[in-house]
């Protein structure tokens, strides 16, 4: 976890935000005005009142420049705790040599509390030294929020209850966290591998430059590349983005439920993703957000290696969601001689089949809807027959998925698949899914969402860093590092 400096106004909350976050996430937790009391062996008012600011500015400066070699000096790997959250006293950041020592802490959150919030809250009874009255409140204030806000990398507000400013702060943190400047977001995300595959990228181009197109000059953005994992409820998920968008995150990726509803958060969206309405990755652009959808391309180079195409099949896809919105808009664009969707939404399944019919062009693409809860029991007449004649299924659901707690209900449907019908899940934890294993049984062939995650990861980086990638070798590659379990 990142380590994070709280700067502020007094009476923004940053000791108590600042202790609740550090509890939540197993971090440690430092107040640079208790250090100095404890140095001093006296209270902060006595300090001010015998010696005077200046002296009280020096030892604040002493001691966050000592937390910031600490820190410097015991590496990430060899620290007992999650990382370090420093709250900072609210004159600190006016001192531009301790907004560089709180650089080399880590990241700068400012605690922003409106002005009437603080009037209502600060007592004016002496225990702040330089809050005399409300027109020094006003005047500090004033003078400070240009300050707090030019040295924070973002802010988090306090201005209702401290229930909503802690978890907009941990959220925050969360977003921040194991210094990634790239991360994958979704609910569940235990499950997700891919910040095991976009390291095992970056390791990748670290040892062999040539794989990336353009030469040693373009492999050096991927130097000190890092990519950490969040969960993101749907309920955090405005949070998230307005965290993204301030914060030292440069590229999401994005998995379930959060590929639709991340649309309305977005600046723009681009490509794939505005053909299918659905968003897997998200780009920074100086606080400019750009969806993309790169499991379309991915999952479609991940059928062709296996000899798979979408051209002239009867592809049926399982699941009415983002994947499966991409899935159906790919296949159509690639000319598939029927598109069947299979899932409880008919809405949704509509809305589907009205953006797959735009990609479909000129083509004669037939698209159809099956109404089926694969989380039941029974194998209604025109599923059956839906199956009969289907060429290429996929499991665009998390049914099956090793966190997510939900199953296939049976899988006497496959009964119906051709000989020659090829079946792939898009899940890819468990390896071997119960409906890869159930197909197998059956003499079908298969394919896990593996060789789809590698390729569209390998995608999402290009879009990142602004490059392009040899992707064939590099799906090679990589594909060895996650040996069948």
């Amino acid at each position: 976890m990142i380590n994070i400096v709280l700067i502020g106004m007094p009476g923004s909350g940053k000791s108590s935000l600042g202790r609740y976050v550090a509890d939540s996430l197993g971090m440690e937790f430092l107040d640079t005005d208790v250090l100095i009391e404890r140095h001093e062996k006296r209270p902060i008012t006595e300090i001010f009142k015998t010696d005077g600011e200046p002296y009280f500015r020096q030892a604040e400066t002493s001691v966050i420049d000592f937390v910031a070699k600490a820190v410097r000096e015991v590496p990430a790997g060899e620290r007992k705790n999650n990382g370090l959250v420093l709250s900072v006293g609210g004159g600190a950041a006016e001192n531009p040599a301790n907004v560089e020592f709180m650089r080399g802490i880590g990241r700068i959150v400012h605690i922003e509390r409106p002005l009437d919030a603080l009037e209502r809250d600060i007592s004016y009874n002496g225990n702040r030294p330089l809050l005399s009255d409300r027109e020094r409140l006003v005047e500090l204030f004033t003078r400070r929020t240009p300050i707090y806000r030019a040295a924070a990398d973002l802010y988090v507000t306090n201005e209702g209850s401290f229930e909503e400013a802690a978890e907009a702060l941990l959220l925050s943190v969360r977003m921040m966290g194991a210094e990634a400047a790239y991360l994958v977001i979704g609910d569940p995300i235990g499950h997700s591998l891919s910040p095991k595959l976009h390291r095992a990228i970056y390791a990748e181009i670290e040892s062999h430059p040539e794989l990336v197109s353009g030469g040693n000059n373009l492999c050096e953005r991927f130097a000190g590349a890092s990519y950490g994992a969040a969960r993101v409820a749907s309920g955090e998920l405005g949070e998230a983005m307005r965290s993204v968008r301030k914060g030292g995150v440069m590229g999401l990726n994005v998995t379930i439920p959060h590929k639709k509803e991340i649309i309305p958060y977005l600046d723009e969206i681009a490509g794939d993703a505005a053909a299918a309405g659905a968003v897997n990755t998200v780009v920074n652009r100086g606080g400019r957000l750009v969806g993309y959808n790169t499991d379309m391309e991915g999952l479609k180079y991940a059928l062709e290696s296996r000899g798979v195409s979408y051209s002239g099949a009867v592809v049926s896809v399982c699941g009415t969601g983002g994947a499966a919105a991409g899935i159906a808009c790919k296949a159509a664009e690639c000319d598939a001689a029927e598109i069947i969707i299979i899932g409880r939404s008919e809405e949704k399944a509509s809305a589907i089949s009205s953006a797959a019919r735009k990609l479909a062009g000129e083509a004669d693409t037939k698209i159809t809807f099956v109404s089926h809860d694969f989380e039941s029991q029974g194998l209604p007449v025109e599923l059956a027959e839906a199956i009969s004649r289907t060429d290429l299924l996929v499991n665009a659901t998390p049914l099956g998925m090793g966190s997510a707690g939900r199953r296939f209900a049976d899988f006497s449907f496959l009964d119906g698949l051709k000989k020659n019908a090829f079946v792939y899940d898009v899940v890819y934890e468990p390896r071997e899914t119960a409906l890869i294993c159930a197909a197998k049984e059956r003499g079908i062939r298969t394919e896990s969402g593996l060789s789809m995650l590698i390729c569209q990861g390998i995608l999402s980086d290009e879009l990142f860093f602004g490059v392009r990638l040899e992707r064939q070798r590099m799906f090679e590659a990589v594909l060895d590092k996650f040996p069948v379990s």
